[in-house]
């Protein structure tokens, strides 16, 4: 809550520039969301078949149609849409520019002004402080955490403000032009996490604790992989068959952690980079061997209270070479999350 206090009182002394950035940042959202309907409309007219528009669709053609008249013929009425698209576009560049300037201006003023009073304050802190703190760790504080307050106040709160209008603003315009295909458009992102780490970010050391209810991907991606066979995924969550939990006994591939237990995967992942450290400290392991730790977790999982205490131990002995993946889908079987 201290931090917290720190970024409201940050934004109540730069209320102004605050109010104009993310009212840019919203407008600017607007244009987002509103330029591809007169494209869609240019589309329409230069098809053989006539659509009856709905929602923001009716709304565009309602503005075209204000400045050309209903009588208006093909080529004028192309020029409109894409003259209104311009000028669209137009105002999304006004309103980034001083999204922008006032927001990443106020990020900036803050970096300085923390900067500042953290160093005056060190100025007054007797010699026994500093023949117990580390320099290196003074630095970090003095560049690194202030670097992630500045991007906090600042650049967080451009993204946030833009990416709450625009998802569920885009979302609804595309159920409402053709809800089948927005399924479809859609349903990729079940396994975008999955997918993203196994053919794009996994090193050959890397090992992946995977959620249970993630199973069917990973199956998935290792029959894509040529490590898993057809007669497994046929018989998947049956006697022999592909397990519903992966597991290192009774899956066929190779599964770098068991995760029957909901909520195990940070777990045994901090205790995989604990045993590893370990291992580096003493000279017992290859350097060309060693590897990162990640695991892929549900945000159901973070119900289950040994998550929270494995986070105090990863804290304890300031591991660094493991990611934890929140898959926020808001889904449970029990609860919305």
């Amino acid at each position: 809550m201290k931090t917290l206090r720190f970024v409201l009182e940050a934004y109540r002394k730069n209320v102004r520039w605050t109010l104009v950035g993310v009212v840019s940042s919203l407008l600017g959202t607007a244009c987002q969301v509103v330029i591809p309907v007169f494209f869609k409309l240019v589309i329409d007219e230069l098809s053989p078949e006539a659509e009856v528009h709905r929602g923001i669709a009716a709304w565009g053609e309602g503005v075209v149609r204000a400045l050309v008249g209903e009588q208006a013929d093909v080529a004028v009425y192309i020029q409109a849409s894409l003259g209104v698209a311009v000028a669209f576009a137009a105002a999304l560049a006004v309103a980034t520019f001083y999204k922008r300037y006032y927001l990443i201006r106020l990020s900036r003023k803050v970096e300085y002004e923390l900067k500042k009073e953290m160093y005056e304050h060190l100025q007054n802190l007797p010699g026994r402080y500093y023949d117990a703190k580390r320099s290196g760790g003074l630095m970090s504080l003095m560049t690194s955490d202030v670097e992630a307050v500045r991007m906090m106040i600042g650049p967080a709160i451009m993204y946030l403000s833009s990416t709450l209008l625009l998802t569920p603003a885009a979302l609804a315009i595309m159920l409402t032009l053709n809800a089948t295909l927005t399924g479809f458009a859609l349903l990729p992102l079940v396994g975008l996490a999955l997918a993203t780490l196994y053919f794009s970010a996994l090193r050959a050391n890397d090992r992946v604790a995977v959620k249970p209810h993630a199973s069917p991907v990973l199956h998935a991606i290792e029959y894509l992989c040529g490590r898993q066979s057809l007669e497994q995924l046929e018989r998947f969550r049956s006697l022999g068959g592909a397990q519903s939990y992966p597991s290192r006994t009774k899956d066929k591939i190779a599964v770098d952690f068991s995760t029957g237990s909901v909520g195990l995967g940070v777990a045994v992942t901090a205790f995989a980079s604990l045993t590893q450290d370990y291992l580096n400290a003493h000279g017992l392991l290859d350097p060309q061997r060693e590897g990162r730790f990640i695991a892929l977790l549900g945000d159901a999982e973070l119900d289950e209270g040994n998550i929270y205490e494995a986070l105090i131990e990863a804290y304890k002995h300031d591991i660094r070479n493991t990611w934890w993946i929140v898959d926020y889908n808001r889904q449970s079987l029990d609860a919305t999350t």
